[in-house]
């Protein structure tokens, strides 16, 4: 199902295309990176993710602990609200 939509999605994109590649796992981390950035406990994220312990969470992640994350979901909240300029219709 991902793979389709990750197509369709190239078909009808206009001026940006997803890259062709793009596996469904990098969602994955994106939520992950977010979860950090966010400032939601590891313990908390280790949970979330599935993993068994949170020394995993931790080993992965440790480098997005390590920084100050505050402009980045700052500007994440300002495109928080999706136009119709960035809405693709994935079906008929």
């Amino acid at each position: 199902m991902y793979r389709p939509a990750v197509l369709r999605a190239n078909r009808a994109a206009t001026d940006r295309a997803l890259r062709p590649g793009l596996k469904f796992h990098a969602l994955r981390h994106t939520y992950a990176s977010l979860c950090v950035a966010a400032g939601i406990p590891p313990l908390e994220i280790a949970r979330f993710m599935g993993h068994a312990k949170v020394t995993t969470t931790l080993s992965v992640y440790a480098h997005l602990f390590e920084d100050d994350h505050t402009d980045a979901m700052s500007a994440l909240g300002a495109v928080s609200q999706p136009s119709s300029a960035n809405v693709v219709r994935l079906r008929g």
